[in-house]
């Protein structure tokens, strides 16, 4: 409170009076209430954001953490699965992704479907005589060019078939060339967030099927 304002509210014997308390106790609850209303409102805006984010953070680490073990079952399965085995393993995609194999010595994969035609082109970190499987994150198109801001890729030392290149749930026969892809989201390829893939294993070879 100001200054003349206790001045007032002084008794004729100079002490303070009863009703300069209760002012100050008003103002008191008054600057209580409006503290507590700051926290209320900013917990409000703060913690649906931090929410967000968090969901956004774990599907994203969730979505790569399914695709490294991917490849590491697929590189495990090569190596020491018996001839004719099958084995069923899940994959999972964030919205906008697609995991896409490339064969050796190409420089893209391409897809056709209903009269439309895409491609992937080979990442950089592809070493061209390799076999290579990449999951490319937030997929842009650029004409038919398929293009990712994102990329993990691995080295694998068997080579991969798909036996039907069209995604699970796509009406349109799908002809995939040079590798395949497993999308989600990506232009007119809905796809799911969780697929089931069989591995089959047939000589060095890995035979892939949803």
């Amino acid at each position: 409170m100001m200054v003349e304002d206790i001045a007032v509210d002084r008794t004729k014997n100079g002490r303070l009076s009863l009703n300069f308390f209760y002012k100050m106790k008003l103002h008191k609850k008054g600057l209580m209430l409006k503290f507590l209303a700051t926290v209320i409102l900013t917990l409000i805006i703060f913690l649906p954001a931090c929410a967000v984010v968090s969901k956004v953070l774990k599907v994203s680490s969730q979505s790569k953490e399914s695709f490294t073990k991917f490849v590491d079952v697929l590189n495990k399965f090569a190596a020491t699965g018996e001839q004719g085995e099958i084995k069923s393993e899940l994959l999972i995609l964030d919205e906008g992704t697609a995991a896409v194999y490339y064969e050796p010595e190409v420089s893209r994969m391409e897809i056709v479907t209903a009269g439309k035609t895409y491609s992937f082109n080979r990442p950089s970190n592809c070493e061209l005589d390799q076999n290579c499987i990449c999951l490319l994150r937030e997929i842009e198109k650029q004409n038919t060019l398929l293009k990712p801001k994102r990329m993990l890729c691995y080295h694998l030392e068997n080579p991969l078939v798909m036996s039907d290149c069209t995604p699970v749930g796509h009406e349109d026969l799908v002809v995939c060339s040079s590798g395949f892809f497993i999308a989600r989201d990506v232009e007119d390829f809905k796809g799911y967030r969780r697929t089931s893939i069989n591995l089959i294993k047939e000589g060095e070879t890995v035979f892939l099927s949803k």
